[in-house]
């Protein structure tokens, strides 16, 4: 048995012991002689305890509050104290805010392994605006975190995919975990705050150390389980909006690139429009070759084929290059 420097002799024995009805978080501060400060006998705490099903975190939350005062008023939970339950609720609490939306970044769990998503087909945030940027599939409203990107976009899809993927290559991979790993880690270190301070303190109780320093040990090892739960909650809901504010700017620039497409293409029609408007000669005046109907410059010699606008009467036979497309209204001209 282990004596400290400031013990004068007398053994080590850690305070939350699970032994004895009595004793209230924070009472006493003395880490040494007859266990009892803060021991509560076995109750019906255990066995809920016992279930590793995250059920509903709401309800989870309200039940945690109820302990929280039933072990203050009668110190009836076993082996949880107050702060235990203070950590725990906080930490259930932000698990709740952090999964609540879990199904609409579930697709990117396809994207990072390199695969297109089968059945989310999108991840989004927010509603969309009339001052969106893109189109109805894939838009991002600027100054606010509402986005929506499309893997299902006949059109855009797979290009909104890679540009995703890259984004999430170029960026820490625990912001793109599965949001369940944070709900199977604290579900364990719930259950394991059952055993975990009997497993562990006794090694530290026969260890020689400081009364300071034995007192520090106990304490982190019996609250250990809580603390767990309440950084995996941190963790949880930091990460969702980290996420959110990655994938808002990725979004804006899917936006921004697929509106530029769509412009060019625009623009393309509109040219092709024009100029299947214009007449072009079926023989080459300059050399006399014959050209075909998609033929706008001679391939023989290089020159051009337009009729001139001057020529009122076309010498021989011509052609229109081709028919403007079925999707090209000539009302919607770009300026």
């Amino acid at each position: 048995m282990s004596s400290g420097d400031f013990h004068g002799g007398d053994t080590h024995s850690g305070s939350f012991h699970d032994s004895d009805i009595g004793g209230s978080f924070g009472g006493g501060g003395d880490y040494y002689g007859s266990p009892g400060d803060y021991y509560s006998d076995g109750g019906s705490g255990n066995a809920f305890f016992s279930s590793s099903s995250f059920i509903s975190a709401g309800i989870y939350g309200l039940i945690w509050l109820l302990f929280i005062i039933i072990n203050a008023s009668f110190n009836f939970v076993s082996g949880f104290k107050v702060l235990d339950l203070i950590l725990i609720t906080s930490g259930i609490v932000l698990l709740a805010l952090g999964m609540k939306d879990y199904r609409r970044t579930f697709a990117l769990s396809y994207i990072k392994r390199g695969k297109m998503p089968k059945h989310e087909g999108s991840v989004w945030h927010g509603k969309c605006t009339l001052d969106a940027l893109g189109d109805s599939k894939s838009w991002a409203v600027e100054g606010k975190n509402h986005y929506q990107i499309s893997f299902l976009d006949g059109e855009f899809g797979p290009d909104n995919a890679e540009k995703v993927y890259d984004t999430m290559k170029r960026t820490p991979g625990i912001i793109w975990m599965n949001l369940a790993v944070w709900v199977v880690i604290s579900v364990i270190s719930i259950i394991s705050h059952v055993f975990f301070y009997e497993l562990i303190i006794p090694a530290f109780e026969n260890a020689v150390m400081s009364d300071q320093a034995f007192a520090f040990i106990d304490a982190f090892t019996h609250y250990l389980p809580s603390v767990i739960v309440l950084l995996c909650g941190a963790a949880c809901f930091i990460i969702v909006r980290v996420r959110d504010n990655i994938l808002h700017k990725c979004a804006v620039r899917i936006a921004k690139d697929n509106e530029a497409v769509e412009e060019r293409l625009k623009t393309e029609e509109y040219i092709a429009f024009q100029l299947s408007k214009k007449w072009y000669y079926n023989t080459c005046p300059n050399c006399g070759a014959e050209a075909s109907a998609t033929q706008s410059a001679c391939k023989t010699c290089g020159s051009s084929l337009e009729v001139p606008d001057s020529v009122k009467s076309y010498p021989g036979s011509v052609h229109r290059l081709s028919s403007p497309p079925a999707s090209f209204s000539p009302d919607s001209n770009p300026e």
